[in-house]
């Protein structure tokens, strides 16, 4: 799996509201950095891309992803931020969330946030589970070119 697909996945998922007004390199950029992180979650069936996602874990986070938009993921965080989440179904963004929970041995205890018609929003892990699976195959969080242009 290369970076080119996952973009590519994105295009064809993200129903036009994953990544819209950024360019590929930009993109790429972000999900490098995501890859970098351990934090680029990569689904697959049958050598094709089914799901895949951006998250980080944050210590005491308040809900302004712009003051750590590329700080590095804090695995000791109670908060876990979900950049992107896109999937071609309910079942491979379940299996996404099962992998998670898998690496994260303490997953259904954290706190999420995720954005959603403009607004960041506080799940539980279960209720993360419930929308993302059976109601929503996309999300993603507006982005400010401010937030683009860091390396």
């Amino acid at each position: 799996m290369k970076i080119a697909d996952v973009i590519r996945f994105a295009h064809e998922h993200g129903h036009g509201n994953v990544f819209s007004d950024w360019s590929d390199e930009e993109i790429a950029t972000h999900l490098t950095f995501h890859a970098n992180d351990g934090t680029l979650m990569v689904t697959e069936s049958a050598g094709e891309i089914t799901s895949f996602s951006t998250h980080k874990q944050i210590k005491d986070f308040d809900g302004d992803i712009q003051a750590v938009f590329w700080n590095q993921t804090d695995p000791s965080g109670s908060d876990v931020y979900i950049h992107e989440l896109v999937s071609r179904d309910g079942v491979s963004a379940s299996h996404m969330l099962d992998i998670f929970k898998r690496s994260t041995p303490n997953a259904g205890e954290l706190t999420y946030w995720a954005h959603r018609k403009n607004r960041i929003r506080k799940y539980t892990y279960n209720q993360l589970r419930r929308f993302l699976c059976h109601h929503q195959r996309h999300h993603h969080h507006p982005i400010t070119q401010q937030q683009i242009g860091k390396p």
